[in-house]
């Protein structure tokens, strides 16, 4: 270092601004030092913050409230060390004189002069010149001059404690490598702590207990609003059985309570829970295991609000709608009937579910979301068990019963009936005959079919063999088909004595059947009766 010699090479203003400038490079290098060491002292409480968390955490199981307390504190401590170490340093001007200062404090005692007094000479004397009354000139240059003089002979940078320098270095590298070792050494506890406290995961620590939730997922369990619901809780233990297991509940409106699980056998606890119609959480405890909060979800269960069957049998000409509502009894279908059931759902619906003893359709096709519609071709009687399983939660509904029976398409029946005559007639007697023909579905055609034959050999007067007669429009409006047909007709018998059969056909619509019913006369029978359940007669006829 070149010495400064007291001649007057250099004023007293260049010599100030050299003493600043070395000043200036003293603050720089004292400025990362403090940066340095600020670094390490800020990590390093970050990574104790850290680790005192992971602790209480495993020991204490915090809750999601207390670990944002505890975190808000830890944030407080951070930011005063970033404060006092790191913002304030920066804040501070530091000028020379406060720089020497800082220089003979970090020195004191190792028998070395101090530097302040010189700097405040060359810094401050010459600003004596100015006042009145005016000192020495002379007087003021020397003591300037040899100030400066013997601060030019002392290395500042030498009195910075290099040894503190390499401390905090050290002490910054530490700090970074101890999270990577943790990290390395038990992944599975740095990936746990930051879920937990990073991400806010109520994920619970590993145990000597364990609890679990049967439904759970992710902290939620959905519950059919309005019914109770029977919570299922398992517990695995490493140790000591588990006796109890404890739930506090808190409703929607603040109202809490303590309940405590019902154990059925080792490691299975149930509680019904009461019926919900808004959302609740709960806390469980039990051992040294601790889960919640979770969350009771209550959602409506998936039901049939409109079940419609539409159904047109071959002979049908309009398709007809039936409003199923399991009240009215079971529906009956004829064979061959084509039919579609078409389910509306409350909710959106995932799949609907066939029991496996149902008979009858196998499978529904989405029309949207809550409607589907099953198609089949009716042959035998079905009875189907139909169950809604919900697209938000999988829950399934109360199962809906079903059954279309097959309708018999029984034959026509048919009954002849006469008034006004007794059980002997003459040979001009007219005999009124009423002729009823019942069907399921409508009758087509009546046929009467009349014969006679002669009895008696001496009578001469030729006989018809056969007659017939078609009451296809009696007992109709517009001859259109009824159920039951009322056909009045007149019977002559012949003159001679004679025997006589009727015999009336009656054609259904729905199908091939045909009933036939007949009467005879005979001139041996005299009974003339009609009865409802027999289509037959025999009578007589005498001159």
């Amino acid at each position: 270092m070149t010495r400064v010699p007291l001649e007057r090479d250099y004023d007293l203003q260049t010599m100030q601004e050299r003493l600043s400038d070395r000043f200036s490079a003293l603050r720089t290098r004292l400025r990362l030092q403090m940066s340095v060491e600020a670094a390490a002292r800020l990590l390093g409480t970050m990574v104790a913050l850290a680790a005192l968390s992971l602790l209480f955490d495993w020991w204490l199981h915090l809750s999601m409230t207390a670990r944002l307390l505890f975190a808000s504190a830890c944030a407080w401590v951070v930011g005063y060390v970033a404060w006092r170490h790191l913002i304030s340093p920066y804040l501070q001007k530091l000028e020379p004189i406060e720089l020497a200062s800082l220089l003979d404090a970090a020195h004191h005692g190792d028998g070395q002069p101090a530097i302040a007094p010189r700097v405040a000479t060359v810094m401050q004397l010459p600003d004596m010149l100015n006042e009145e009354p005016q000192p020495s000139p002379l007087m003021i240059d020397r003591a300037v001059r040899r100030s400066f003089a013997s601060l030019d002979r002392v290395d500042f940078m030498k009195r910075l404690s290099r040894r503190h320098l390499f401390a905090s270095l050290a002490a910054l590298l530490m700090a970074m490598l101890v999270p990577l070792l943790i990290a390395t050494a038990v992944p599975w506890a740095a990936r746990l702590w930051a879920q937990r406290w990073l991400l806010g995961s109520n994920q619970p620590w590993p145990r000597y207990t364990t609890i679990e939730v049967v439904g759970l997922k992710q902290g939620r369990l959905v519950v059919p609003r309005g019914e109770p619901f029977g919570l299922r809780v398992t517990v695995r233990d490493d140790k000591v059985p588990t006796e109890a297991i404890r739930m506090r509940i808190k409703r929607h409106n603040g109202q809490s309570e303590t309940v405590t699980l019902t154990r059925f056998r080792e490691g299975d606890f149930r509680y019904e829970l009461p019926p919900l119609q808004n959302p609740a959480t709960a806390e469980l405890w039990g051992g040294d295991a601790r889960i919640g909060p979770i969350t009771f979800d209550p959602l409506d269960r998936p039901r049939v609000v409109e079940l419609q069957i539409s159904y047109r049998h071959p002979r049908d000409q309009e398709e007809q709608t039936h409003d199923y509502a399991g009240e009215e009894g079971n529906l009956q279908l004829l064979r061959n009937t084509n039919v579609q059931m078409r389910l509306r759902a409350n909710v959106p619906v995932a799949d609907v579910r066939i029991g496996d003893d149902s008979s009858g359709p196998q499978l529904f096709e989405r029309i949207d979301d809550r409607t589907f519609v099953a198609k089949w071709e009716h042959q035998e009687a079905l009875r189907m068990k139909i169950e809604l399983a919900s697209a938000e939660a999988n829950l399934l509904s109360i199962p809906q019963i079903v059954s279309i029976g097959l309708k018999p398409d029984r034959p026509p029946r048919v009954s002849v009936q006469h008034r006004g005559v007794r059980r002997r007639i003459t040979a001009a007697a007219t005999i009124p005959l009423k002729v009823t023909a019942r069907d399921d579905f409508g009758i087509q055609l009546i046929d009467l079919h009349t014969t006679s034959t002669q009895a008696v050999a001496s009578l001469n007067e030729p006989l018809p063999p056969s007659a017939t007669t078609n009451m296809a429009a009696c007992g109709t409006k517009g001859g259109s088909p009824r159920l039951k047909r009322t056909c009045p007709t007149r019977s002559r018998p012949p003159a001679a004595p004679s025997i006589g059969s009727a015999s009336i056909t009656a054609t259904p619509i729905s199908s091939s059947w045909t009933r036939s019913g007949s009467t005879s006369t005979s001139p041996t029978t005299a009974s003339g009766i009609f009865p409802r359940t027999t289509h037959n007669w025999c009578g007589s006829n005498r001159t």
